[in-house]
């Protein structure tokens, strides 16, 4: 017990002499606390003074402008008076001043005045006479899709091509044709897309082990027409062929409606006129070996008229 006690004595001298040193050294911390918090607030109240004195110059100059647009609206403006020459214009004269000059020659005839669809068509027209009449800028629409009357499929054009963008245009293109025709059809249809892939060697040399893919992707589309009359459908046709775009290949498909027995009624029209003009070449010898015969005996009757011998030269 006493060694315990010795042993822990001078410890408990030790703390005790260490507890004032420790004081000592933290009255400046405290010290520096308190400069810093002060230094803090000096800042903080000089940054308000500054937002402040800002703040003031801004509504100064706020109050400025409006003044000053005030003026502006009481002030009246003058309209400025137009150059009448082109010295007053651009301050010198060009060098074509002194060349031939073109007098400007006015119209004779009065311009024609553009009439509405009113005018044209009457105050109730239809859809369908709507969309036979041109009018400019209605391309960016829609057309207008003529309801169909029986449902009798008349012909389907397939569109393809590489590029999308110019498909969806020409099919675009194609139904509003369509709808000023009065043709029928259904919206564009969407048809699978046929995709191609080939692989070739990328050299026959020293590269002859690595390969190279290529792709090919043709899109497709299609319309079908419905309930129109065959030259109706022809002349379809014939107009998206003649305005047909670069790069849209087409195939058109048309099914025409004839009563049974039509085979038997063309079969006796074109016999019947071939009996007519002659069967062929045969018919036409034929002819022409009679005439021939005709001119002879004419001139073998002439010449015993005539009293004179009339001998027919025969070419072996």
């Amino acid at each position: 017990m006493l060694s315990a006690l010795a042993r822990a004595a001078p410890r408990r001298l030790l703390s005790l002499s260490a507890q004032p040193i420790c004081r000592r050294k933290a009255a400046p911390i405290t010290l520096t606390l308190s400069n810093q918090r002060t230094n803090k607030t000096l800042a903080s109240r000089q940054d308000r003074d500054e937002d402040e004195e800002e703040l003031e110059q801004l509504m100064n100059e706020l109050e400025a402008a409006k003044s000053d647009m005030d003026e502006i609206k009481t002030v009246k403006t003058e309209t400025p008076r137009l150059a009448t020459s082109e010295t007053e214009m651009f301050g010198s004269e060009s060098f074509l001043a002194n060349s031939q000059q073109t007098p400007s020659v006015q119209p004779q005839t009065p311009l024609a005045q553009q009439t509405s669809l009113e005018d044209e068509l009457g105050p109730d027209f239809t859809e369908e006479q709507y969309a036979s009449h041109s009018v400019h800028g209605r391309g960016i629409h829609l057309p207008y899709f003529h309801p169909q009357t029986h449902s009798l499929p008349v012909a389907v054009i397939h569109f393809r091509s590489h590029h999308p963008k110019l498909l969806d245009l020409f099919t675009h293109f194609s139904t509003h044709a369509a709808s000023a025709l009065g043709i029928p059809t259904s919206r564009v249809i969407g048809l699978p897309t046929q995709r191609s892939m080939w692989t070739v060697l990328r050299s026959p040399f020293i590269y002859k082990k690595s390969q190279e893919n290529f792709e090919r992707r043709v899109y497709k589309r299609c319309i079908k027409a419905y309930d129109t009359d065959p030259e109706v459908v022809d002349r379809w046709f014939k107009y998206l062929m003649r305005h047909e775009m670069g790069g849209v290949g087409m195939r058109m498909i048309k099914w025409d409606r004839v009563p049974v027995g039509i085979g038997a009624k063309l079969y006796g029209q074109v016999k019947k006129e071939l009996e007519r003009t002659g069967s062929g070449a045969k018919g036409e010898i034929k002819k022409l070996g009679q005439q021939i015969v005709e001119d002879e005996l004419r001139a073998v009757q002439e010449g015993k008229a005539s009293g004179k011998v009339v001998t027919a030269k025969v070419s072996s």
